[in-house]
């Protein structure tokens, strides 16, 4: 295997491609992956322009992606080279590694801890998923973006309630289609630019999952819920979003952040 490898990499004040070393195993149970699809996510696109800020110095995008490990940790026993393998981007938070967000508990490939637009990662093997023969790498790295989606389902919303997506995207589509297969037949999907032509009526849903968040859309959403209702917050915004507290107090309004569902 070669010793120096190409990856997309934000510094402070620029991007680009470049020759870096590859990845070497510094934790017993971690796996070196060869990556073979990667996907172009939002979040990366808010790291490359800047819009989210890292602490690393030099810092590889990317975190949605399949692949084939290359190698293995001495205490990694539930893999072996040549899998073919997904990774939940997400992991506990290491002593070594500052979050993005202050008071975070968790690190993310690609904003925390260096990500898959690379030809190699290294990442811990208890985040590490096989995948099965018959399924692509294409496939296989579409399941980080499912997990995202499966996520509303841990929040406290019914299949018998009237629900609202809010946002026109790629998450938002992919939300009501795993909403649907999940029972919930009474949601529909609300692009924003609707909005001047199509207003959302007040006290109407019992929840509303959010996946694009500005101040102003999320206070049309205070609005659009019924007294009791559930907002479930789902996109990373890369700025703060004020909301009208004095609403969610007199209409009993419950704001659940979910991040990821299982993977």
């Amino acid at each position: 295997m070669k010793n120096v490898m190409r990856a997309l990499i934000r510094n402070k004040n620029s991007l680009g491609v470049q020759s870096v070393p590859v990845p070497e195993l510094s934790v017993d149970n971690d796996v070196l992956i060869r990556v073979m699809v990667s996907g172009l996510c939002r979040t990366d696109v808010y790291v490359a322009e800047g819009l989210i800020q890292i602490e690393k110095q030099h810092l590889i995008l990317g975190h949605e992606f399949s692949g084939i490990i290359e190698e293995i940790g001495p205490n990694v026993s539930k893999f072996k080279c040549g899998d073919r393998v997904a990774v939940m981007p997400v992991f506990p938070l290491g002593d070594t590694i500052k979050p993005v967000v202050e008071g975070s508990i968790n690190t993310m490939l690609g904003i925390d801890h260096d990500g898959s637009f690379s030809e190699y990662i290294a990442v811990p093997s208890s985040f590490v998923y096989k995948i099965p023969d018959n399924m692509s790498f294409k496939q296989g790295a579409y399941l980080e973006p499912v997990a995202a989606a499966l996520a509303p389902l841990n929040a406290n919303i019914r299949p018998d309630q009237a629900g609202l997506i809010y946002g026109e995207n790629r998450i938002a589509r992919l939300t009501e289609r795993v909403l649907k297969a999940k029972g919930y037949t009474n949601i529909e999907v609300y692009d924003d630019s609707e909005y001047g032509s199509r207003p959302l009526a007040n006290n109407h849903y019992d929840f509303i999952i959010e996946t694009f968040a500005t101040t102003e859309t999320v206070n049309r959403l205070v609005k659009a819920i019924k007294p009791n209702g559930t907002i479930i917050l789902k996109s990373r915004q890369h700025q703060p979003v004020e909301v009208n507290i004095n609403t969610l107090v007199m209409k009993d309004i419950t704001m659940q952040a979910v991040n990821y569902g299982d993977f």
